[in-house]
């Protein structure tokens, strides 16, 4: 049973717990909601809606979520949902893909998982593992990583709904082939994702110099890679597109630098691509959620920040070398 399943034990009373939308609610698919704000007002809301004052915490502990909609909304339990930090919890979720092949999907079976359950087509399978504590701290602020194939994707700070579907009990056992294939996943992963100097900016925007003025020049353009150019993955794309926007700023900062006799401060660069990338990059439910206590939009600006610069640093060592 879902309850009393060790995976779920261990994590039932972290305050992370709520439910997603239902099928029929005229809302995005599989959102998860504001717990408090639902059993207090019967209000639907996003968890992290954008408007919800700072000192709201819209999730709960399981045993919460339980007791409350068993007794008013017992179908909502079906989408019982969870906010994975593996930081914190040391747990992961696979999530087998309906499209994966079925020789992939049996190895992946083999492996020692402690939950195992129906994904909410049906078709799709998710697996729980616990990890070593000194083996998460390496996968530092990632939020998936995914088979290059899309066969199936490891979660690591991302919420979960859980269908409670069982079908297996908990094999745990020697965890080597786990680690092996999450380690080959992190080989795999494009190099514009891992940014190893990366700074957490300030949570305000600074008091940047003619920022107006760089904000409208950037806008003047537009992005031209689709998502379909970038195998219709929509990470890639956006992070793609932070990378243009810090091209077009650090091509207009030294006008800007030239008129003001001011030099622009990495929290400042960073703030001018989250101020440029809300008004060019489309809304989606995920930029609501917070990272290192920032807007996800600017926690990423931040992350292409660091590997740009990472980059640049790569090529001036390089061209020294050549001179």
């Amino acid at each position: 049973m879902f309850l009393n399943n060790p995976f779920i034990q261990s994590i039932k009373n972290t305050e992370r717990w709520t439910v997603s939308i239902i099928k029929g609610e005229k809302h995005e698919k599989k959102k998860p909601l504001d717990f408090k704000t639902l059993s207090t007002k019967n209000r639907i809301l996003g968890a992290f809606y954008k408007e919800m004052p700072a000192n709201h915490w819209p999730l709960a502990t399981l045993p919460e979520v339980f007791q409350y909609f068993e007794q008013y909304e017992p179908m909502r339990l079906s989408h019982a949902t969870y906010q994975l930090q593996v930081q914190e919890d040391c747990k992961i979720i696979l999530d087998i893909e309906p499209g994966c092949p079925e020789k992939i999907k049996q190895n992946l079976m083999k492996l020692p998982f402690e939950y195992a359950e129906q994904s909410m087509s049906g078709k799709g399978i998710h697996l729980g593992f616990t990890l070593p504590k000194e083996y998460s701290k390496k996968l530092g602020t990632k939020t998936v990583i995914k088979q290059k194939k899309k066969y199936y994707e490891i979660l690591l700070q991302h919420f979960v709904t859980f269908t409670m579907k069982e079908i297996a009990p908990p094999q745990p056992g020697d965890q080597t082939c786990l680690l092996k294939l999450i380690d080959n996943l992190l080989k795999q992963t494009m190099q514009h994702e891992q940014s190893g100097d990366y700074e957490c900016p300030k949570p305000e925007c600074p008091d940047i110099p003619e920022k107006n003025m760089i904000i409208d020049s950037a806008l003047s353009t537009e992005y031209e890679k689709t998502v379909e150019q970038k195998e219709n993955d929509i990470s890639v794309w956006e992070y793609s597109y932070l990378w243009h926007i810090l091209n077009k700023v650090h091509r207009i900062l030294p006008i800007a630098a030239h008129q003001t006799g001011h030099e622009y401060t990495k929290d400042e660069i960073i703030w001018l691509t989250y101020e440029i990338a809300k008004q060019q990059i489309p809304y989606r439910q995920k930029h609501d959620q917070i990272r290192d206590n920032i807007p996800y939009l600017l926690w990423r600006a931040a992350k292409a920040y660091a590997n740009y610069r990472q980059m640049e640093q790569e090529k001036q060592t390089k061209n020294h070398k050549k001179g």
